[in-house]
């Protein structure tokens, strides 16, 4: 029996059961005691916090002294649970907007646009002995690159756990309804988290992604070991880890990065260089996000298409541009005369198919369909598209060739070796079996 935080945990081979011990009034804390991040922290309050998180204290925190404080508690722990909000759709440069971190005996919202030395807490999240349970965490991952070069170290996801356990449902509102009962309203999913002050309701939403983890962390891992995947979802979170950040800033020219933009002409491709670099130069005045002026769908009609025109009005649709509108049609005019040169990025090189690679490819997919479809799991926990064709192009014979595959998980070794290579043996014609293996 295992108990923590007000849940207490009764496991054996068939089943769990998880029994909320309290529903009582939190313990709610904040740093400092005048907090104005937590503007509505009344007895009275009757949100969800006051139904939903027992009595588990919560914190706020503002200043470098607390974190501080804070990060002397989570450095002790073995695993923590970790989220963050950003302000992706209100601003030209997003930025991490609040973080949130949860420990066996504390619940934290930290709000870094106050905080000056984020190091204390990136320490921890780069920390190798502390697991980080985070849910989709994906973006996350690459924001804390993004704002502060850090990255994170040993992370177990949540999402990845669900798809391993065949769950129906995998995002966490719909995992913590499944275990706990509740119903999590998404209302603030597109909130302008860079807003202070943050009222209580807010807080509570953000205190709720990161509440439940561990618990779920819990769960997850017993009924993961029960069928031998708990290894498996560990590779799978390790190597998330390693996703860079690939928006505004990590491409020199990220217009050229545009479906169809290598088939233009010059001068077309002239007038897209400077639809895009109107549109970065307004949206950064304005502080609101590329996308609210006009789409990146947008660009390549608006630059084959004459200026001023009916159509070209058109396709600006209900653009927020104003008298920004006549500084548009002067950068295209000017576009014209802009001798800068393209340097186009390489294309990726595409490994080359051989003679068998389409035969052995379908019946690799046939396979995996198959699979997919009868036991009605994602395909990803078995083979994805691109892995299946980086097999087909090797042709493995053996364990050993079928593992040094780039992209090839030990935990797919581990449960397909024979019958990938079975399939593999099968598709091909006797000929090509006769190369030396070892």
């Amino acid at each position: 029996m295992n108990y923590r935080n007000g849940i207490m945990l009764f496991s054996s081979c068939m089943e769990v059961k998880l029994i909320l011990l309290s529903k009582n009034g939190a313990d709610y804390k904040s740093f400092p005691r005048n907090n104005p991040i937590a503007a509505l922290q009344s007895p009275n309050s009757h949100s969800l916090e006051k139904y939903m998180f027992g009595q588990k204290p919560f914190f706020t925190v503002e200043s470098n002294t607390h974190l501080q404080e804070i990060a002397q508690h989570i450095q002790s722990q073995k695993i923590i649970a970790v989220d963050l909000e950003a302000n992706s759709l209100f601003a030209y440069k997003e930025r991490i907007s609040l973080i949130q971190i949860s420990t066996y005996d504390n619940d934290y919202v930290i709000d870094p646009l106050g905080i000056d030395n984020m190091e204390p807490l990136l320490c921890v999240l780069r920390n190798p002995n502390i697991r980080k349970v985070m849910h989709g965490s994906d973006f996350d991952i690459v924001s804390f690159k993004r704002d502060y070069n850090t990255g994170i170290v040993n992370l177990f996801d949540t999402l990845i756990a669900a798809r391993f356990l065949r769950y129906s449902g995998l995002g966490l509102a719909a995992l913590i309804a499944k275990h706990f009962g509740y119903t999590i309203d998404k209302k603030y999913q597109k909130h302008n988290w860079a807003k202070r002050p943050l009222l209580q309701e807010h807080l509570d939403y953000a205190r709720g992604d990161t509440h439940w983890l561990l618990a779920l962390y819990d769960i997850m891992t017993l009924q993961l070991k029960t069928i031998s995947l708990f290894g498996a979802a560990l590779e799978e979170s390790a190597i998330l880890t390693h996703k860079e950040w690939n928006g505004k800033g990590a491409h020199p020219h990220p217009y050229m990065r545009l479906k169809g933009f290598r088939s233009l002409p010059q001068e077309e491709k002239k007038r897209v260089r400077a639809i895009w670099e109107y549109r970065e130069v307004i949206a950064e005045r304005r502080d609101v996000p590329s996308f609210r002026i006009f789409s990146n769908h947008s660009i390549l009609p608006l630059a084959t298409t004459e200026s001023g025109s009916s159509i070209f009005t058109k396709i600006l649709g209900n653009s927020p541009l104003g008298r920004d509108k006549a500084l548009l049609l002067e950068k295209l005019e000017a576009a014209s005369v802009d001798e800068r040169s393209f340097s186009l990025p390489i294309k990726e090189h595409r490994p080359q198919s051989g003679p068998y690679t389409d035969k052995v490819l379908s019946a690799l997919r046939t396979w995996r369909n198959h699979k997919v479809e009868h036991e009605n799991i994602d395909p990803v926990i078995v083979f994805s598209n691109d892995q299946l064709k980086a097999i087909a192009r090797a042709i493995p014979l053996t364990e050993n060739e079928l593992r040094d595959i780039e992209g090839i998980r030990r935990w797919q070794c581990a449960l397909y070796t024979d019958v990938v290579l079975n399939i593999v043996d099968e598709a091909l014609p006797k000929k090509a079996k006769k190369r030396t293996v070892t």
